[in-house]
């Protein structure tokens, strides 16, 4: 059954390319947009407001696009960042539920946008948002075009996070719009189905993958999860002809296992969606052989090398894994990932607020230990920074987890830790 806010997206779908409809379909876009820069003129922290992605390039579509924006905080204060933070995303929390659109507000500190536009995809694509409020805080000279494996990195990413979640035996007509809409920015083709995606996909891995050189100390602390070990030998019947082998690896906490899903690229749509659908152990990914490999040694590395250590094949139980591990492309990660969070205490991702959390504080000190010693932490953090600096751990652990910690204490705290780590990051490109 669906609500008020599907109907009216399924509406608006079904009549975007009938006329009069197609410019009607358009008017709450241009209504919402007008509210918003309406709103943001009210707080005057804001140095400059940004419109991203489809919207900023007119190639949206009503009904299924999202209205994402970027805001470029002027430096004024911890205290006043988090006061902002708090009046500024519930303002726009109340803007959603009459204009549903509004997607995504990212929130950088001015201080820390130039180093967030040199590294990674997303910053790379900063020379097509379009200004819409305030004073330009690009620099021109920093921008540059993604080259072709930044944008297979975007794509998997792409892929494992956004369209392999919305995956469903007998998607109805939204999700299916939904579908080909992701589908076609993973791979730009006309035809975006789940068997195409695959098959581009691990073309384009097959060129990419190079083993890096550069090696690095690896400091190891987890427990991998001891639950009920499964039986996949009834799925694995059924789908013996699709699914290849099952790989079993524990997530970095140790809390529980998560399942690669290696699969033949020649199978159906229909045959994979099945196998992905009737998996019921857990957290899987689907992906073909050399998607694997890219994906454990180039762009997650670090699931390459818990695999290493802990990871287990259903198709042949003894054997023992040894990919190489890219470890450029690890301290790449480990940067972008410290770089891409740092805006999120302040901002509203999936218009929903994110609470300033330990785990933020926990990557940013991940990376000063890798700055400081040249060691990379893989497992459970609370443990290995508890070993490295116990008082330091003890400090921040009463902050965030005692009686007295607030709010704003927590934001100042992993503000300033986070300005710390990226003044060094900065110091290297």
């Amino acid at each position: 059954m669906m609500d008020l806010t599907q109907k009216i997206r399924y509406i608006t779908l079904k009549t975007n390319n009938t006329p009069p409809f197609t410019q009607i379909n358009k008017i709450p876009y241009i209504i919402a947009q007008k509210v918003f820069l309406k709103t943001i003129k009210k707080f005057s922290q804001i140095k400059s407001a940004y419109l991203r992605h489809s919207m900023s390039q007119g190639d949206f579509k009503p009904g299924l696009s999202d209205i994402d924006y970027t805001l470029i905080l002027s430096e004024c204060g911890y205290e006043i960042e988090f006061e902002f933070r708090e009046k500024f995303l519930t303002e726009y929390l109340k803007l959603r539920k009459f204009f549903p659109m509004l997607g995504e507000i990212e929130v950088i500190p001015e201080n820390n946008f130039e180093l967030w536009s040199k590294i990674g995809y997303r910053g790379k694509q900063t020379k097509n948002w379009r200004l819409i409020h305030g004073r330009e805080s690009r620099i021109t000279k920093i921008h540059e075009e993604p080259n072709k494996q930044d944008l297979l990195d975007e794509a998997l990413t792409r892929y494992l996070g956004f369209y392999m979640p919305k995956i469903e035996k007998n998607p109805d007509y939204l999700r299916k719009k939904i579908l080909d809409r992701i589908g076609k920015k993973i791979i730009e083709k006309k035809e975006s189905n789940l068997s195409i995606i695959l098959k581009t996909l691990d073309t384009e891995c097959k060129k990419y993958w190079r083993n890096s050189p550069k090696t690095c100390n690896i400091e190891y602390a987890l427990n991998p999860h001891t639950a009920e070990k499964k039986d996949f030998s009834e799925y694995l019947g059924k789908y013996s002809s699709i699914v290849k082998d099952i790989i079993t690896y524990p997530v970095e906490d140790g809390s529980c296992n998560e399942y690669f899903l290696i699969i033949s690229d020649t199978s159906p749509e229909k045959d994979l969606i099945n196998a992905f659908v009737d998996f019921k152990f857990g957290h899987r990914l689907l992906v073909t052989p050399k998607m694997f490999e890219y994906i454990i040694t180039d762009l997650m590395p670090e699931k390459g090398l818990i695999i290493n250590k802990w990871g287990m094949s259903t198709k042949d139980s003894g054997k023992k894994f040894n990919f190489p591990i890219s470890f450029d492309k690890f301290e790449k990660r480990l940067f972008e990932e410290v770089i891409r969070n740092s805006v999120l205490p302040v901002s509203w991702v999936g218009g929903e607020k994110k609470e300033v959390g330990w785990e933020y504080l926990l990557q940013y000190l991940r990376a000063e230990h890798y700055l400081e010693t040249g060691n990379f932490l893989i497992g459970d953090l609370n443990a290995l920074l508890k070993i490295h600096d116990k008082k330091q751990y003890e400090s921040l652990h009463q902050i965030f987890f005692g009686k007295h910690g607030n709010q704003a204490e927590k934001y100042a705290k992993i503000r300033k830790n986070a300005e710390s780590v990226l003044q060094k990051i900065s110091e290297k490109y």
